[in-house]
């Protein structure tokens, strides 16, 4: 999928977009402007800023933070296309969603970008707007992307009622319906009935030999 795909226009958070280097925080501003600051300084750039990334926590270790507040594009992810498989970079987004594959930090944050615009206009296909209301719930507990998945859907937050938010989360109701098959009875002590081993000798023999077997009274008779 590509972002092409979906031709809905989505809204993106109006934040800077950021990766890393070994050295460098690479920041991509909402103008367009690239700007990179030293590692051991990023902590104290970022305390203060909501940015967009991938893989928040990888990065908050990086930078030696307890805890970074920001939209995660591999949060988006999960929440999109739960229980896909996505290797947590910016790369792995790319190949997930079928987008170029960066190769180097700059390429990283127009990846991470175009990975929210393309995984925002899926949302906006949702059929029965389930993951607006789920996204609704989420909004009470303060997930950053809440409100831009509501609003790529065209909708409010107040246009889901608590009815449909507890209902969004109630995924059994959405499973097919089975019945386990009971348990293998134990196993059986039939007989061998020597017509029946003498006929299937002589199948398996023809199967082999391709044509007509030689007649084998002895080896019948050991069977």
């Amino acid at each position: 999928m590509s972002s092409s795909t979906y031709s809905v226009a989505v809204r993106l958070p109006g934040v800077p977009v950021v990766s890393l280097t070994a050295r460098d925080l690479v920041c991509l501003t909402p103008d367009g402007e690239l700007d990179r600051l030293p590692i051991l300084s990023a902590a104290s750039w970022l305390h203060d800023r909501h940015v967009m990334l991938c893989n928040a926590r990888f990065m908050a270790r990086r930078v030696h933070m307890d805890h970074l507040p920001a939209f995660d594009v591999l949060e988006l992810f999960a929440f999109v296309r739960p229980a896909e498989l996505c290797v947590p970079t910016p790369a792995g987004l790319a190949k997930a969603l079928n987008l170029p594959v960066p190769t180097d930090a700059a390429q990283a944050c127009l990846t991470i970008g175009q990975a929210a615009d393309a995984l925002l206009r899926q949302a906006a296909h949702d059929p029965d707007l389930r993951i607006g209301a789920l996204a609704a719930g989420m909004a009470h507990g303060g997930w950053p992307w809440a409100e831009f998945v509501i609003a790529a859907l065209r909708r409010s937050r107040d246009a889901f009622s608590q009815g449909d938010i507890r209902s969004s989360v109630r995924v059994w109701n959405r499973l097919p319906e089975w019945q386990d098959k009971p348990m293998p009875g134990p196993a059986g002590q039939q007989p061998v009935i020597p017509h029946e081993a003498r006929a299937r000798l002589a199948e398996m023999i023809a199967h082999a030999t391709e044509g007509t077997p030689e007649p084998r009274p002895q080896q019948a008779d050991y069977a």
